[in-house]
């Protein structure tokens, strides 16, 4: 009998005990024949569904994914979330962080390490999502709310939509010195997010006056 069918006897309750602990393990190896043989997927146009060698579960699809897709519960799903929803639907979101993949057209799912430490950071997820994106890629997923420039002086806000989750965002400058926040958290200057959220709040006309001499 494959992991597929006992996955399923564990929700009938006819699954033994050694069973059950090996289907609990959070792991790329225990979700990958659930998630080859899940119809939904399938439907949205599954490819592949392999394990790489940081022992993520990689899950490709026939054409590229789309991304940064924001559903507000009006009209038709869009198919971005569709496929999230259907491999949370799989693997609950709490024991995964999940980021593109380099050629566009797969999911890579890193399982999280249980551990007895305190939680990660909230953001920390996002960025290991940035992270794997393009400069140009994560442009077009920031959305600039509000600001205004005084001077050297600066300050913006707005948001970022990546896996279809929403995070809000704040931009300060203060005598030509700028500090970015996520979610209340500072982003690191080197970091992929930092400088296309300066680069777009730029680009919406909140450039910093340039010094005269």
């Amino acid at each position: 009998m494959n992991l597929g069918e006992k996955y399923k006897q564990l929700f009938e309750g006819k699954v033994r005990s050694n069973d059950a602990a090996l289907l609990t393990e959070n792991n790329a190896e225990t979700y990958l024949p659930i998630v080859q043989a899940d119809a939904k997927l399938k439907q949205l146009g599954l490819a592949n569904v392999e394990i790489n060698s940081s022992k993520e579960l990689v899950i490709t699809f026939k054409n590229s994914l789309p991304d940064g897709e924001y559903y507000d519960g009006k009209g038709p799903v869009p198919k971005g979330k569709q496929i999230t929803d259907a491999i949370w639907g799989i693997i609950p979101y709490k024991l995964i962080d999940l980021g593109f993949g380099k050629d566009g057209k797969s999911y890579e799912v890193e399982f999280k390490q249980k551990s007895s430490s305190t939680s990660s950071s909230p953001i920390d997820a996002v960025l290991k999502v940035a992270d794997k994106m393009s400069y140009e890629a994560i442009e077009r997923v920031i959305e600039v709310e509000d600001g205004s420039v005084d001077g050297r002086d600066r300050n913006a806000s707005g948001t970022l939509t990546i896996a279809n989750q929403i995070y809000n965002w704040t931009l300060d400058t203060g005598d030509g010195m700028t500090s970015i926040d996520l979610e209340g958290e500072s982003l690191d200057e080197e970091g992929a997010l930092y400088e296309p959220i300066l680069g777009v709040v730029n680009a919406e006309g909140y450039e910093l006056e340039e010094d005269v001499y």
